[in-house]
């Protein structure tokens, strides 16, 4: 069975948590973690985890900033439903398969979206 990892920004501290998505019966969103522990999430910071990681071993989720080590240009993952698959999209340039990425050169992933300075 594949697992679904998910994080979000807490509405509490707006630290990132991480474990399975849920909806609750008020019709709010939470990341249950370790199996007990529910944190309410803000809905819009959803990020789904890829599976994939950068070169230093962090997982990759939708929305993270990556960019090839030694470079500037910094790319953002999404989800692409017209292909199905997570792509890299990085201001006028076309789409780019997030797996092809990976295996192009040493991606390291810089941030999120919804991170504070972006």
């Amino acid at each position: 069975m594949k697992i679904v990892k998910f994080k979000a920004k807490s509405i509490l501290d707006r630290a990132w948590v991480q474990g399975d998505l849920i909806h609750k019966e008020d019709g709010k969103i939470a990341i249950l973690r370790n199996g007990f522990n529910v944190s309410e999430v803000d809905p819009s910071t959803v990020c789904q985890y890829t599976g994939l990681t950068d070169c230093e071993g962090k997982e990759l989720f939708e929305h993270d900033l990556i960019h090839f080590v030694g470079y500037k240009p910094i790319g953002e993952v999404i989800w692409s439903e017209e292909n199905y698959a997570f792509m890299v999209v990085s201001g006028n340039e076309p789409l780019y398969w997030l797996s092809e990425v990976l295996e192009i050169g040493k991606i390291e992933r810089v941030g999120n979206k919804f991170d504070k300075g972006k």
